[in-house]
C-alpha cells in the first residue's frame, strides 16, 4: 500500500483553510513518494480560484515530481463538496498527467471549520483504477 510519508506538508497547508479568499496549491513528490515541494499556482477570491493546468504541468516537469497532489480550499463552504469546475479541472490535469507519466494521487479541499474533502476517497474505485495506482 502507497503511503504519505509527509502528511504534515498537507497539515501545513491546512492552515490556508481560515483564508478570506481560495488558493490552489501543488505538492510534489517523488517515486518513493517522498515529499519534494509544495507550490502555490494561484491566489483568487472569497468564491473561487483558478487552477492553470498549463502552469500545474509545467512545475510538474520542472521540478521532476512523480505524484502530485492537488490542493485548494473552499473558504465559504462548511460541507466542502467539490464543484463541476473543480471536477472538470482534476479531469483534465489527470488525463495530461497520464501523457507525463506523472501520477495524480488526490485532489483535496480544504472547507471551514474542518472539513476536508478528497478525491481519492470518496471516488474511490473509479478514481484509483483511472490513476492507475496500486494499494
Amino acid at each position: 500500500m502507497l503511503e504519505r510519508k509527509n502528511d504534515r506538508n498537507i497539515q501545513d497547508l491546512a492552515k490556508y483553510k481560515f483564508c478570506h479568499e481560495e488558493h490552489a496549491w501543488i505538492l510534489g513528490y517523488d517515486k518513493n513518494f517522498n515529499f519534494i515541494k509544495s507550490i502555490e499556482l494561484n491566489k483568487g477570491t472569497f468564491y473561487s480560484v483558478t487552477f492553470n493546468p498549463d502552469l500545474c504541468f509545467q512545475k510538474t516537469r520542472e521540478n521532476n515530481f512523480y505524484y502530485i497532489i492537488m490542493v485548494h480550499n473552499h473558504p465559504d463552504d462548511p460541507f466542502v463538496k467539490p464543484s463541476i469546475e473543480d471536477r472538470n479541472v482534476t479531469l483534465v490535469v489527470l488525463r495530461h498527467l497520464q501523457k507525463m507519466h506523472v501520477r495524480l494521487y488526490d485532489h483535496l479541499i480544504f472547507g471551514a471549520p474542518d472539513e476536508v474533502y478528497s478525491f481519492r476517497y470518496d471516488l474511490r474505485d473509479k478514481f484509483l483504477n483511472f490513476c492507475n495506482i496500486e494499494e
